[in-house]
């Protein structure tokens, strides 16, 4: 083989080689965000979960995006919604409800699925009277939904407890555990309601 033909094939290989590293990496580096963001999100409903919850809750206690609220939502009768119209009914509403969630939220607000039909948002920088009104309005939006799902029509409600902080550097799990005391209080004392 001549010298410029070898050259030739040289400059093509190393070019072959710069090019497939290059599509490797941006492929490599567009999966592994890929899979950061399905770990940090609720395969149903798209929320942010538990780490994401975590993850954001640490940031803003931290940064001082004082002061800090959690909402925690739990839809009432849910487990009728699937015994009588079937777990494809009960996933579509809870897909509605994220929706609504997405829509009633702010940007910095963190809309969370905690599991089953319990949800959370994180309110940074909103004190409990905001937070309570805030939840109300969250109330109200499902509340006034009517949710369809094939020939069904569903009346939805949700019990929503509330707490707040100033303090920076709080916990997530204090703060979760006081918020869902309070929605138990919605829960026992006649549901579609908020207790902060």
């Amino acid at each position: 083989m001549s010298a410029p033909g070898a050259t030739a094939n040289i400059v093509a290989v190393t070019i072959w080689t710069y090019l497939f590293s290059y599509f490797y990496e941006a492929s490599r580096e567009s999966a592994e965000q890929q899979l950061s963001q399905q770990a940090l999100t609720d395969s149903l409903t798209g929320l942010a979960n538990r780490v994401h919850l975590e993850q954001a809750f640490h940031r803003a206690a931290n940064e001082g995006a004082l002061p800090l609220s959690v909402l925690i939502l739990d839809l009432d009768h849910f487990k009728r919604v699937n015994d009588e119209h079937g777990h494809a009914c009960g996933d579509a509403v809870l897909k509605k409800i994220a929706d609504t969630l997405r829509e009633q939220t702010r940007v910095d607000d963190v809309a969370c699925r905690l599991g089953g039909e319990e949800f959370c948002i994180l309110l940074p920088r909103t004190d409990s009277d905001a937070a309570y009104r805030m939840a109300e309005r969250l109330r109200e939006a499902i509340e006034a939904l009517g949710c369809r799902h094939n020939d069904a029509l569903l009346a939805l409600t949700a019990g929503i407890g509330l707490a707040s902080t100033v303090k920076r550097g709080s916990q997530l799990d204090p703060m979760l555990h006081a918020a869902d005391e309070k929605l138990y209080q919605a829960k026992f004392g006649g549901r579609n309601r908020v207790v902060c």
